[in-house]
């Protein structure tokens, strides 16, 4: 906001540089889900329809090991995102499928740790070393 009240081209792009963003592609066979911006109330449900959707599929018969997140590009979560990662956690482990999250940037990682999900959630270092096949757990 300018100083007349009026909003500058900058405050714009900083409120989008926020919103919540969700682009979805298959790397090897598996969903990708790739999220941008905060993870809020606001966003919450339509990341959770969207992995309901996907452990709906994939255990009727999908032939995916589970689901992969890229939390690259997100700036926030809050407790409703992170319950809707708990509930897709729980929801693909009932058919034998895992939720892999990639890439959380240090201030989300950090959530992770202080919740206590790092030791719940399979945390990975980036979206290549999440797919099966790969080494690496961070």
């Amino acid at each position: 906001m300018t100083n007349d009240g009026s909003s500058s081209e900058h405050d714009d792009e900083a409120a989008r540089d926020h919103t919540f963003q969700l682009s979805e592609d298959v790397v090897e066979g598996i969903p990708v889900l790739h999220l941008a911006g905060e993870i809020d109330l606001a966003a919450a449900p339509a990341l959770r329809d969207r992995l309901v959707a996907l452990a709906q599929q994939l255990a009727a018969g999908g032939g995916a090991p589970g689901v992969v997140l890229d939390l690259d590009q997100v700036s926030f979560i809050d407790s409703t995102g992170l319950s809707v990662l708990v509930a897709a956690h729980s929801r693909l482990g009932e058919s034998g499928r895992q939720l892999r999250v990639a890439a959380a940037p240090p201030r989300v990682r950090r959530v992770l740790e202080l919740t206590g999900l790092d030791g719940l959630l399979l945390l990975y270092a980036d979206v290549p070393s999440a797919l099966p096949g790969s080494t690496g757990a961070s």
